[in-house]
């Protein structure tokens, strides 16, 4: 497991994120919480948000609204362009 820091902007505006990097024999998962102090999951789901190794947001995407997936789809890009990529395939 490892730890790695983000940074997402949105809005004009940068959110700081730890994402979390789980690996097992099939597949790698990506949790991502934020930052203290940052608010911007508020609305989209409670404490984090999980991705699969493809990008796909582990929660019920009807719930999603635009806004939300514009914050999911941010995020899953910061990942892919600043997590070092050692990291986010399986070994």
């Amino acid at each position: 497991m490892d730890i790695e820091k983000i940074l997402v902007t949105i809005d004009e505006k940068e959110y700081s994120f730890s994402v979390e990097v789980m690996h097992d024999e099939d597949e790698t998962m990506y949790r991502v919480t934020p930052d203290q102090g940052e608010r911007l999951l508020e609305d989209v789901s409670p404490g984090y948000l999980e991705y699969d190794e493809n990008g796909n947001v582990q929660i019920d995407e009807r719930a999603l609204n635009g806004q939300a997936r514009a914050v999911t789809a941010a995020i899953w890009k910061a990942i892919k362009q600043q997590i070092p990529a050692g990291t986010t395939s399986k070994d």
